[in-house]
């Protein structure tokens, strides 16, 4: 029965000056010193510092559709700190009928490539486990305890995970073949640390050593902190994890080569560079720069700056809102102010409102370098308007040096006369509107006496429009010549008033 960790008293410490005690060690003390003391020392080490779980190796293979098992040599450490060692030139236990105690228990080499189970007669699922055991040998001539970890397969419904046996695998057989081989209960072993420390190998003047670098340490929150060493020999935190809410504190700046996915916060007190794509599905605050190379994908983000190398998308593979005060266009080389580019090369329309009504304010100039269309999508003049213009003038260019081959029309009136003034209610009325009664003139019987005033309008339909401001010329000179031939009929009027004596007698008098 172990009364703690003991060991045998070498010294003898009642003189002045302590001196080794005379004599051979007995084998009581021996077995005192290392069961008691050396080995329960390492076990408890072990416990705590060390998570039960494969250490390293102890791989596990098998072909899908035939039979047999092979494990690898390598090391793991159970619940009760104990180091299982399946060495390459060992021993190991597979009977799975193995007796308790250390006498008479068969055991087999362990090869460089593994030691093969045979499963012929196994059917169902199975977990492989390893034990830590001794048996009874003797080498030598010396009667020794050798290292033989025990290999055997266990049924799970029957099997407690208590770490004292260590899981490699979880196996289903079909009549001794192989079907399914996987991880199953199988862990790795872990380190136990409120505080790891993080060393690199350093020069330091004429010598070379391991300086701290870093420490990881767990926070009171039972969160994670991350503190790296400054240049003045001080520890400043560069990230820090909480431990209710699992956010993320970064201090420094942050670089991620591949993408980012985020589900959470994100806060960052200095720059955040990406050189992938970036999803974002919580609340982003950033009081610096965001510096993406790749696509930035956000469903609530506030940045103080954000600078993309490549396209942000906002609503990528659906649909989203950008909300922004001000945009404004840069150069294409440089950071420099320059016009700003919508749908530069999509040939996409650009939309204002759409879901509402929203109105365009455009202070200074406007350049259009197409058509434009109200109330129509598919204009056939520069400016088309399905309704109504209102303006308090209109004026058309009209100066003679902007003119070439002019010639000036007649039999004007005698033209104009074949057509029509008419009234009429269109068929093509804007949008929620009601149609009211216009006045004008029919395109069809305009086109003959008057060509040059009537115009395509590029429609499939065919329809004809009128120039209505070239149609005011027309009146000019028919209003010129009717001018004209009134003048005639009153200097004829005169001519025959004059002669016509006013006291010449009736004709019945003379």
């Amino acid at each position: 029965m172990s009364s703690g960790l003991t060991r045998t008293q070498y010294w003898n410490v009642g003189q002045s000056t302590p001196t080794p005690r005379p004599g051979s060690t007995a084998r009581a003390e021996s077995q005192l010193d290392l069961e008691e003391y050396l080995l329960a020392a390492d076990r408890a080490r072990n416990t705590g510092l060390v998570t039960p779980g494969v250490v390293s190796g102890l791989e596990v293979t098998a072909t899908v559709g035939s039979s047999g098992l092979t494990v690898n040599p390598g090391t793991a450490v159970d619940a009760a700190g104990r180091v299982v060692v399946l060495a390459a030139g060992g021993r190991a236990i597979v009977d799975p009928n193995a007796g308790p105690g250390v006498q008479l228990i068969p055991t087999v080499p362990v090869p460089e490539g593994g030691l093969t189970f045979d499963t012929t007669a196994l059917t169902g699922d199975w977990n492989l486990t390893l034990t830590w055991r001794e048996v009874e040998d003797v080498l030598a001539g010396i009667l020794v305890l050798r290292h033989a970890p025990w290999l055997r397969l266990r049924d799970p419904s029957a099997f407690v995970d208590n770490t004292q046996e260590i899981v490699l695998a979880s196996v289903t057989f079909n009549s001794g073949t192989v079907e399914t081989l996987t991880v199953g209960l199988r862990r790795t072993a872990g380190a136990r640390a409120g505080r790891l420390e993080l060393t690199r190998p350093a020069e330091l003047g004429s010598s070379v050593q391991d300086v701290l670098a870093a420490e990881l340490t767990a926070s009171e929150d039972g969160g994670v902190d991350l503190r790296l060493l400054t240049g003045s020999g001080t520890l400043r935190t560069a990230l820090s994890i909480a431990g209710e809410t699992a956010d993320i504190r970064l201090e420094g700046f942050l670089q991620a080569a591949g993408g980012l996915a985020v589900s959470g916060d994100l806060s960052s007190s200095e720059n955040l560079l990406v050189a992938g794509r970036t999803e974002l599905a919580g609340p982003v605050v950033m009081n610096q720069t965001v510096d993406l190379g790749g696509a930035l994908t956000g469903v609530d983000a506030a940045f103080d700056a954000i600078q993309a190398r490549k396209g942000v998308i906002v609503g990528a593979g659906g649909d989203a809102v950008l909300q922004t005060r001000h945009v404004f266009g840069k150069h294409f080389t440089n950071d420099d102010p320059d016009d700003l580019y919508l749908n530069w090369s999509t040939g996409r329309t650009v939309h204002v409102g759409g879901g509402a009504a929203a109105d365009l304010n455009v202070t200074g100039n406007s350049f259009v370098g197409g058509r434009v269309g109200v109330h129509t999508s598919s204009p056939a003049f520069d400016m088309q308007v399905v309704g109504t213009i209102c303006a308090n003038t209109f004026c058309n260019p009209s100066d003679a040096r902007l003119k070439t081959d002019v010639v000036e029309m007649s039999g004007v009136a005698d033209r104009l006369s074949q057509v029509r003034p008419v009234t009429f209610t269109p068929t093509t009325a804007p949008p929620e509107s009601d149609p009211r009664r216009q006045a004008g003139v029919l395109a069809q019987e305009l086109a003959g006496p008057f060509p040059e005033l009537v115009l395509p309008m590029g429609d499939d339909a065919g329809h004809l429009a009128v120039d209505y401001a070239g149609l005011a010329g027309v009146l000019v000179g028919a209003v010129n010549e009717l001018r004209a031939a009134n003048q005639a009929l009153e200097q004829r009027l005169a001519e025959l008033e004059q002669r016509t004596p006013e006291s010449e007698p009736a004709d019945g008098a003379r």
